[in-house]
């Protein structure tokens, strides 16, 4: 009795065996585990991400703004943590789908997008940072002058000698080929193998089911749109060629394409000291006081910025918006159309993190081309630019024809970001046959090959232009309804446009549309607009 007294406390009374004790508990510990869902504090995941969002803002406005090296690495690992767990991705996408009040649904769905794109963001970051500071600090040298890699675009549209566009367009080309297309190609494919192993498809399958949005759809609204504004689109697109480059549409190459679209003869009207006076006045007509809006700051950076942009860092506190002024028509529009962002930006006043700073981004593109597009009203034309007649005509032809080419160009992107992203077995290829037919501009195997990568794949960012592209029709349609055909200079519309604001990304492009009275986005107001224009313009002509 003794011994087996002795061998039970030893077992019993005297515990286990600490190997045995650590081995025991970890299995009920992930038995537990297994049982017992996890859940996440979703406010602190809140703040984390809006601070993620404006560290990585600052960052990107940085290098932007002063050229500096872009750092984000640092940044997402500082967050690694929150963006890389797999299981919050899956809780949200959970408890999205089992939510049934449509705000709250909405606010989740951003969310949830919001953590795909910064899972992905930490896992290319690297290649990310690589890609872009070879665009901000790669020099080239054309005889003798030495130039960074993204001040070329600006050259090509200001250079009148064809050879010298050449040499510039091809030594930029070597960059391409050389340093950026084997990283872009190392990008493209990580994208998807990360899309896989996150049980989708492919990046277009993912970004689909996060948009909660239809694809196919929006493919026959591009291919519809390619074929009902071809006819316009090629006699525009003849006459500017022969007037400004006097080359027929199979000569013109690369190196003039950003020539073709400058047209400098209109330079007058446009001057770079009466740029930010002419925003300024043209916003105070509408109760828009950029003097009042100290959460706005325009910054002038032709030295460095790579663009006009607008970089919302704080949302709504602070806004900053930078110009890079060459000279023409293109600075107003480029400004008016970062304005238009920034407006929308600075003016939100949701308390939630996703509808101040997440959302279906064709809602604030919406907004920036409301303002961008005041250049093809020939009432604000007219009046505010003091132009009349045949130079009047001309200049409405130009921003036709630039709002055509920019239109079928992204369609042609996105019928190839698609396929791309679906598994196409020979990109180049196809890359250069979609953008013959959307540009009706032919380019050489080498001009393929330096633009499929770079020009070609922007993760799909094309669907929220093409989507804006209609909303923005039907809101113009809409305050000229209400406000007249002057509703750039009334005060009311300028209130309208503030409360739409207020509500943010509260309702997506299909939500806002419906507000406004239409049914849905449709492409009918746009397309009769843009044919009533070319009408008008070409009658005068005559």
């Amino acid at each position: 009795m003794g011994e087996s007294h002795r061998c039970g406390k030893s077992f019993w009374a005297g515990g286990l065996p600490p190997r045995l004790t650590l081995s025991v508990i970890l299995v009920v510990l992930l038995f537990l585990a297994g049982c017992v869902k996890k859940t996440y504090n979703l406010i602190h995941i809140r703040a984390q991400l809006e601070a993620l969002d404006e560290a990585l803002s600052e960052a990107h406005y940085n290098n932007a703004a002063y050229g500096k090296t872009l750092q984000v690495s640092h940044i997402y690992e500082k967050y690694s943590h929150l963006i890389t767990d797999q299981g919050l991705i899956a809780y949200l996408a959970d408890i999205r789908d089992r939510e049934r009040n449509t705000a709250e649904r909405t606010r989740l769905a951003y969310l949830h997008a919001r953590l795909l794109e910064h899972y992905l963001g930490q896992r290319t970051k690297e290649i990310t940072e690589r890609i872009t500071n070879i665009q901000t600090g790669e020099k080239i040298i054309v005889d003798g002058q030495e130039m960074v890699f993204r001040q070329v675009s600006d050259r090509l549209m200001n250079e009148s000698e064809r050879e010298e566009r050449m040499k510039l367009y091809r030594a930029r080309g070597a960059v391409i080929e050389e340093k950026l297309n084997p990283l872009l190609l190392e990008e493209h494919h990580l994208i998807e193998e990360i899309s896989r192993e996150l049980g989708y498809d492919d990046f277009a399958h993912m970004q689909e089911a996060a948009r909660n949005d239809d694809f196919h759809r929006l493919e026959r609204t591009a291919e519809e749109f390619l074929i009902q504004s071809e006819d316009i689109f090629r006699e525009l697109l003849e006459q500017r060629s022969y007037r400004t480059l006097g080359l027929t549409l199979d000569e013109v190459r690369g190196w003039d394409r950003p020539r073709l679209f400058r047209a400098q003869e209109l330079d007058r009207y446009f001057p770079k000291e009466e740029l930010l006076p002419f925003l300024r006045n043209t916003l105070s007509q509408m109760s828009l006081n950029l003097e009042e809006e100290d959460n706005i700051v325009i910054e002038d950076r032709a030295q460095k910025a790579s663009r006009t942009a607008c970089f919302p860092i704080s949302v709504p506190r602070d806004i900053h918006v930078l110009i890079k002024p060459i000279g023409g028509i293109r600075d107003y529009r480029a400004l008016f159309h970062e304005m238009g962002h920034a407006q929308y930006y600075a003016s939100v006043k949701s308390p939630e993190y996703e509808f101040r700073r997440l959302g279906d981004v064709a809602v604030t593109e919406t907004y920036a081309f409301l303002l961008e597009n005041l250049f093809m009203d020939r009432i604000f034309v007219r009046d505010h630019l003091n132009m009349s007649g045949a130079e009047l005509n001309r200049l409405l032809e130009k921003v036709l024809l630039d709002k055509l080419y920019l239109m079928r160009l992204y369609c042609g992107k996105f019928l190839y970001e698609i396929r791309l992203h679906r598994g196409a077995k020979n990109p180049a290829d196809l890359y250069g046959r979609l953008m013959e037919r959307a540009t009706l501009l032919k380019r050489t195997d080498k001009e393929i090959c330096w633009e499929y990568l770079l020009y070609g794949d922007e993760k799909l960012y094309t669907v929220n232009y093409i989507k804006a592209w209609f909303l923005e029709s039907q809101l113009r349609f809409h305050l000229r309804e209400q406000f007249g055909p002057k509703w750039f200079e009334s005060e009311e519309a300028g209130r309208y446009l503030k409360d739409l604001w207020a509500f943010g990304s509260a309702m997506p492009a299909e939500a806002l549309v419906r507000h406004l009275g239409f049914d849905g986005l449709e492409s009918i107001f746009l397309l009769n607009e843009l044919k009533e224009l070319y009408r008008t313009t070409q009658m005068s002509s005559r």
